[in-house]
């Protein structure tokens, strides 16, 4: 399977989930089983990330800067 087709994939599954979940769906994790899995990958390459953010942006952020935004700020750049 193609990049573009498995990231095609991972949104047409991620929106369908979010569908079913809006509307209660007893089937939602139908969806969210194979979803997960492709988003797997994608999440555990973050974990390495995370690890250099936690243990520095201690000592080098500023007064106004808390974890939580430095670690989304990371996330979605």
């Amino acid at each position: 399977m193609r990049v573009y087709q498995c990231q095609l994939l991972r949104l047409l599954l991620g929106t369908a989930l979010t569908v079913l979940a809006a509307y209660e769906s007893p089937l939602w994790w139908i969806v969210a089983i194979p979803w997960a899995i492709l988003c797997v990958f994608g999440i555990l390459a973050t974990v390495p990330l995370l690890i250099p953010i936690r243990i520095g942006a201690g000592a080098a952020q500023a007064d106004w800067m808390s974890d939580g935004f430095i670690i989304g700020l990371v996330i979605s750049w």
